[in-house]
């Protein structure tokens, strides 16, 4: 079993963004430390841990925010924090993400989770946490929901005129839905993941979406990924034809937020 040091920090917000301006009031608790943990070590375990040995009375660390590596990283062009309060997207012992996993079933996220996690690209490092007080993310509309991204692929469908790609897309997504929906997965979460990595074997995306690796090939192929047969990858493609549903799928949520 493996063993970690993690460090334990906090310090001040350094600049803003334009897309996040709520990261200029982040507010960073100043803590400075070491844990010790292994793989088997909980979420959970960690946070005790945290409360305790750094005199924090606030139990389960209400209205903070744990942040793995750097405050923010990037899916696709937009950045996110590696945490939404005390919620967090991490995968589960068989490699399959599991989404918005909130705070009362952190006990079930262990330290190897939170290290896969991290290899995946969905968090930071977990051997760099930082706490800060919660701030308000999002404008407070409900996301899209699937029925909606559905509704809008096929009008993407209507304009662009690759009926076949697209419901094909669609057929996958239809059968999809309900168990990432069940995982709490939104369309967006699922269209980010995806899109913000420049290549993907199939079967890496099939495991960690939990679906057969048919079906990540067909996801591939209708959000503009072409397979590269030098390095047995699907990699994304910036100007074909499927270029253009994933552009006019980043548009449509960008307009739904707006």
């Amino acid at each position: 079993m493996a063993s970690y040091t993690i460090r334990v920090g906090g310090r001040e917000s350094t600049g803003t963004m334009d897309d996040m301006p709520d990261m200029s009031l982040l507010d960073f608790i100043q803590l400075s430390g070491t844990l010790a943990v292994d793989d088997a070590t909980t979420l959970r375990d960690i946070v005790v841990h945290i409360e305790r040995d750094f005199g924090l009375l606030n139990p389960h660390l209400q209205g903070v925010t744990l942040v793995f590596g750097h405050e923010l990283h990037e899916f696709y062009g937009r950045m996110f924090p590696d945490m939404h309060g005390d919620h967090l997207t991490v995968v589960d012992d068989c490699g399959a993400l599991r989404w918005w996993v909130p705070q009362g079933e952190w006990d079930l996220v262990t330290f190897a989770n939170l290290v896969e996690s991290h290899e995946a690209g969905l968090i930071g490092d977990p051997t760099e946490i930082r706490v800060h007080k919660t701030a308000q993310w999002g404008n407070g509309i409900p996301p899209m929901n699937w029925p909606q991204f559905l509704d809008v692929l096929g009008h993407i469908s209507d304009v662009l005129g690759l009926g076949i790609l697209i419901a094909k897309g669609i057929s996958v997504l239809k059968t999809r839905a309900s168990s990432w929906h069940d995982r709490r997965a939104r369309p967006e979460d699922v269209f980010c993941f995806m899109v913000g990595r420049a290549s993907w074997d199939r079967v890496e995306l099939a495991k960690r979406l939990a679906i057969p690796a048919d079906d990540a090939k067909v996801l591939l192929n209708l959000f503009g990924y072409t397979y590269d047969r030098k390095t047995q990858l699907y990699v994304r493609d910036e100007n074909g034809r499927t270029a253009r549903v994933r552009n006019e799928v980043k548009d449509a949520f960008e307009r739904y937020e707006d």
